[in-house]
């Protein structure tokens, strides 16, 4: 009985999300494109890295075009069979002179912080808490970047990493090794997504305080150089978890963290509210992934390149279209 009327729920749920589906125009994505680089004017951002100036009016379909092909990751030779006025030339060159990371990353801001001031993203949430979630996607060349991962299948592969805003803007993201632990890797993108958000950042047995009051002073100099920039998260914590039990700093930031821990956990099981908060959370981290693999349909969702460089340009020009998307 239980079983039928979960298939009647998940019926009445399909139905209404195709209904709300039908009142969505049609349009097409380089349309789409265009009206919010017309509303937020993000493609200014691609600065040439050499000469430092801005992408020209008669240069924006050429953005627009290689971020496509980026994003989509179809290349830029189908891309450019598919576009009548604009060559593999053109493409190539915007992408390795125009797509750097911070040009990218300056891109990606101006959307999230436009999206950010919409009154309806308000109704979605603040803007203060976000939810991370990896999508692996296999690597067809050798790579240094890539490995295997019997849980995923045996081909080797890399994993992008991904920030969503409870707002449902994608503010951050970076291509991981498979077998990375997902949990390093999140200071980074709390602390460094260079966008109008603000985020919230939250860092068994009986807890040590002893141990935290000898080293507090080096475990702030710890935490001020990851805020600072001045050492990235991930490292550092990759770092401080391969030590061995002995290293005393390690070990206070271990037991500051069950605090922190242990506090959120008993708020978990009380607030019902918070559950809620947190389960809403993941969904979108889902749905934002589920996005992202239709976008990144070229080459089968393969990434076809050996250098991390190459594969985090195509992960933010993925972004970049997912927030364009989402506004």
């Amino acid at each position: 009985m239980v079983h039928f009327s979960i298939e009647i729920y998940t019926q009445e749920a399909k139905e209404l999300s195709q209904s709300l589906s039908n009142l969505l125009p049609r349009i097409k994505l380089t349309d789409l494109l265009i009206e919010v680089s017309n509303w937020t004017g993000f493609d200014k951002k691609f600065i040439h890295a050499s000469t430092g100036k801005e992408p020209k009016n008669n240069e924006k379909s050429v953005i627009m075009a290689t971020l496509m092909a980026l994003g989509t990751n179809i290349g830029m030779s189908k891309m450019a069979d598919s576009t009548k006025d604009i060559s593999h030339h053109q493409l190539f060159n915007a992408a390795q002179w125009r797509f750097h990371e911070e040009a990218i990353n300056q891109a990606q801001s101006i959307l999230v912080n436009f999206h950010h001031k919409l009154e309806l993203s308000s109704l979605w949430g603040k803007g203060t808490s976000s939810s991370s979630d990896g999508m692996r996607v296999q690597v067809g060349v050798s790579s240094l970047y890539s490995d295997a991962n019997p849980h995923y299948g045996f081909r080797k592969g890399v994993t992008l990493y991904r920030f969503t805003s409870d707002q449902f803007s994608s503010f951050y993201t970076k291509v991981i090794n498979t077998n990375s632990r997902d949990a390093i890797h999140v200071i980074d993108g709390l602390l460094h997504h260079e966008t109008d958000l603000n985020i919230e950042v939250l860092l068994k047995g009986r807890i040590n305080t002893k141990i935290i009051e000898e080293n507090y002073d080096e475990a702030l100099k710890v935490a001020y150089s990851i805020k600072e920039g001045i050492v990235s998260g991930s490292l550092i914590m990759s770092k401080l978890g391969s030590y061995s039990r002995q290293n005393k700093v390690a070990t206070a930031l271990r037991e500051m963290g069950r605090i922190e821990k242990t506090i959120f956990i008993l708020d978990y099981i009380s607030d019902e509210a918070l559950r809620r908060r947190v389960q809403k959370g993941l969904n979108k981290g889902e749905a934002m992934n589920a996005l992202a693999r239709v976008i990144f349909f070229g080459k089968h969702g393969e990434l076809r390149e050996k250098a991390l460089q190459d594969q985090l340009q195509r992960a933010s020009a993925l972004n970049v279209l997912i927030n364009a998307i989402t506004i």
